[in-house]
């Protein structure tokens, strides 16, 4: 069975502070297959719209001209 992206992210409950569930990003990145498997899900043709709110926005910075069609 193909995982899907959500799963190669890790949950940390209760970080920072109690009731935050804080989703750790870099368990994706990490992953080849999972981060692809990302990238090809942003250039779906049925994605119109991608809003990321990120404090380090740099591990994504590399395919972004890929899914924006500037390959």
């Amino acid at each position: 069975m193909k995982k899907a992206v959500k799963d190669y992210i890790r949950t940390i409950v209760d970080f920072p502070h109690e009731g935050i569930l804080f989703c750790d990003v870099t368990t994706l990145f990490a992953d080849p297959r999972g981060f692809r498997s990302c990238v090809d899900l942003l250039q779906a043709p049925d994605v119109e719209m991608l809003i990321a709110v990120t404090q380090v926005a740099k591990p994504v910075d590399p395919p972004t001209p890929a899914v924006a069609g500037r390959r």
